[in-house]
């Protein structure tokens, strides 16, 4: 027992030294103490974290063996853990003290009995927990125990948050570069546009300027025109087919004088020197007056045409000369465009609303008039709607087979007509379908206080009411026309047959009837229906324009010479166009012969009789000379040289399967176009028909020798397929090159 007794205690005379207890006495010599010399050694016994001890196995335990045994230890971000030690020393045990410490935390603890060290918040990166301990007389183990703490960092700071940081980083630098650049893209082509814009202005006022000066001029020369012509017309003793070639000149000449007035009064617009004259009259029975002029033209093709009013009766103030140049052009553009059984309605109505993207023009938001010109055309494709009331536009589109009016519009008639409207303060629209119609609207103010003193005229200076002076007739030529002038059906049969191609219908007419009884003409209104023509009926001879809407001129020459079928055609090409570089174009693309308009007809009719008679002797005088065997043609005359050179050309790539036309060119030394024409004109051939025939009569050669089997033959002559080969062969022997080789064996 602990407990003794105050005074009770002794030392005999051997040095005992007696305690009296309350169990009895105890007693000790001194010299039979001894200190405790044990190092003890040091343990980490256990991990808390949060304070829940953790222990192996358990899904939250962080080692994978015993904490005892461990050397290394990974926690979490913001862990609060704990670890737990004891010192191997069980004499007087709660007398052990120990010392710890975080490196890289925290410095040595005070020496305790404290068996705990708890950490909380300690910033990411590693640690080394060392702890070291003593016995109960205070002999420390030297060397501490250690363990190695990681504290992961937080998921921003991983490695992977940075690399996302840094590809964040990236795209944002590039979207901000990418805006940079769309930015400065988009000032760029708005500045190119703002610069093509002006551009266009200009060369749209050089154009307007200049067709104005040109058009002041034709005035005097047309009306000289026009007016004799007018006397001969009506004179009796003139024919019919005499008449009707005057009409068509009178047409032509009303048109062009037409579209001068046009000009002109474009440039008054420009200029501000068009001046209105309105007078208060019968918008109704004006109307149905322009459009009694289409009567004749409704009649001829069947179609419906109708003006409807709502009253019968609308007087309006209006300028009698500017409206009727609008209709004019409205109703021409609808009756051209719309297929024959067509119907074109004007309906005219009073109305005081407004549609909602015009609601802020004031002339008309009191009572207003509403015309619609309607029908049952072509239409307009949705994405050209916005710019068919531009200047010089026109509209880029294919009419429907079985449309007759397929006319060329200037580009000048739906600009002049808006412009007219916006002088009258009033507006126009369109509203169309393609392959349904169109409808122009147009909206006029009904009120006499929208137009300025100086353009309301009194009764007395009206301008007369006047109504076109002929029947309009938009057909460019009468329906007769198209009749051929062959009076014996059987010499058609003889003739040399030309396609003629032109979108101009009274041209065709024109070269028709001017050299119908010597050839057979077939037309075409368009390159593609030309090229289509061309390969189906193989004409002797192409006659045409070069401005076409669609495929032009030049277009359908190339294909035409492109193509194996209809390479050796002549072509003669027909255009307004004067420009040395418009020549050089056609002749570049193979055309034969080049006429500018105007032309005689005598001309053009010499020019075709010394092709076609040309192509005729050259053709003979090529059958007969080559049916010599290469290199045995006799050299006497110029084009014999070139067709000896061409000959030997061809022999010397005989074999070679590769050799084509650009390689023929090359050697010849001279441009496609030229080799072309050349060799068409000395042997009637193409180019490949030429090279395909000297191969022939060298497979003849050695097919004659009988040293080589058929398909060494097709290889020696430069073709690749022995089948190919024996089907030319065929077609120009008439007998495959296994019966011709049999039958010079014979021989």
């Amino acid at each position: 027992s602990n407990q003794f007794s105050y005074g009770a205690s002794m030392i005999d005379s051997k040095g005992f030294i007696w305690f009296g207890g309350v169990n009895g006495l105890n007693f000790f010599h001194p010299d039979s103490i001894r200190l405790n010399s044990f190092i003890p050694p040091v343990y980490i016994t256990d991990l808390r974290v949060l304070n829940r001890p953790l222990r192996p196995g358990s899904r939250d335990f962080p080692l994978e063996e015993n904490i005892l045994y461990a050397r290394k230890i990974v926690l979490p971000y913001k862990s609060a853990f704990s670890f737990e030690f004891t010192a191997l020393n069980y004499t007087s045990s709660e007398k052990n003290l120990y010392s710890y410490t975080m490196e890289g935390f925290d410095n040595w603890s005070v020496p305790s009995n404290n068996r705990t060290a708890t950490y909380t918040n300690l910033d990411p990166g590693t640690y080394y927990f060392r702890v070291k301990g003593s016995n109960n007389d205070g002999v420390w183990n030297p060397s501490a125990t250690s363990i190695q703490v990681v504290i992961l960092p937080p998921w921003w700071k991983t490695f992977w948050a940075y690399l996302a940081y840094l590809c964040i980083i990236v795209l944002l630098l590039l979207a901000f570069r990418s805006y940079l650049i769309s930015r400065q893209r988009m000032k760029h082509e708005l500045l190119l546009k703002e610069i093509e814009k002006q551009k266009m202005e200009e060369i749209n006022q050089m154009k307007l300027k200049f067709f104005t000066n040109i058009s002041h001029e034709f005035r005097s020369p047309l009306t000289l025109i026009l007016g004799p012509l007018e006397k001969i017309m009506h004179s009796e003793t003139l024919e019919d087919s005499v008449k009707n070639q005057l009409k068509v000149i009178y047409r032509n000449a009303s048109r062009l004088l037409r579209l001068i007035n046009q000009l002109v009064e474009f440039r008054k617009i420009e200029t501000g020197n068009l001046r209105l004259k309105v007078s208060q009259d019968d918008l109704v029975s004006f109307l149905k007056e322009i459009g009694g002029a289409f009567q004749e033209f409704v009649s001829m093709h069947h179609m419906d045409f109708s003006v409807e009013a709502d009253p019968p009766c609308l007087p309006l103030w209006f300028d009698r000369e500017a409206l009727e140049k609008i209709f004019y052009n409205l109703l021409s553009n609808a009756f051209k465009f719309t297929p024959d059984g067509g119907s074109v309605a004007v309906h005219i109505s009073c109305s005081s609303s407004l549609p909602e993207e015009f609601s802020g023009i004031s002339s008309l938001r009191n009572q207003h008039v509403r015309i619609n010109v309607c029908d049952t055309g072509i239409g307009i494709p949705a994405d050209q709607l916005d710019k068919i009331f531009d200047r010089f536009y026109q509209i880029s589109r294919r009419d429907k087979p079985g449309n007759p009016h397929k006319i060329e519009g200037s580009g000048i008639g739906l600009a002049l007509t808006r412009d007219l409207v916006e002088l009258h303060k009033g507006i126009i629209f369109v509203s169309s379908e393609p392959g349904k119609g169109s409808c122009f609207t147009i909206l006029l103010p009904a009120d006499k206080e929208v137009y300025s003193n100086d353009q309301i005229v009194d009764s007395a200076e009206k301008a007369p009411s006047h109504a076109p002076i002929e029947t309009v007739n938009l057909l460019q030529s009468d329906e007769s026309n198209h009749e051929m002038d062959f009076s014996d059906n059987d010499q058609t049969i003889e003739k040399p047959i030309i396609l003629l191609v032109d979108d101009n219908s009274e041209l065709r007419d024109f070269i028709r009837k001017g050299l119908g009884k010597k050839y057979r003409f077939i037309e075409a209104e368009d390159g593609d229906q030309g090229f289509t023509l061309a390969l189906h009926q193989l004409p002797d001879l192409i006659i045409s324009d070069i401005v076409m809407p669609g495929t032009d001129g030049i277009a359908l020459c190339r294909k035409l010479k492109e193509h194996p079928n209809t390479e050796h055609i002549p072509i003669i090409m027909l255009t307004a166009r004067s420009a040395e570089e418009t020549r050089m174009e056609g002749f570049l693309s193979g055309a034969d012969d080049y006429i500018s308009k105007p032309f005689s007809i005598s001309l053009l009719e010499i020019r075709i009789s010394n092709i076609i008679n040309a192509r005729k002797k050259l053709w003979n005088k090529f059958r007969k000379e080559l049916l010599m065997q290469p290199s045995e043609l006799a050299v006497e005359h110029p084009d014999e040289v070139f067709l000896k050179k061409a000959m030997d050309i061809v022999e010397k790539y005989i074999s070679d399967s590769s050799f084509d036309v650009r390689t023929f060119v090359k050697e010849m030394g001279m441009s496609r176009s030229v080799l072309y024409r050349r060799l068409e004109a000395v042997t009637g051939q193409s180019v490949n028909e030429f090279i395909r025939i000297i191969r022939l009569k060298r497979a003849d050669q050695l097919l004659s020798m009988n040293t080589y089997s058929v398909a060494e033959v097709a290889y020696e002559v430069g073709f690749n397929d022995p089948q190919y080969f024996s089907k030319c062969f065929h077609k120009y022997f008439h007998c495959t090159p296994s019966q011709y080789a049999a039958n010079q064996e014979k021989q």
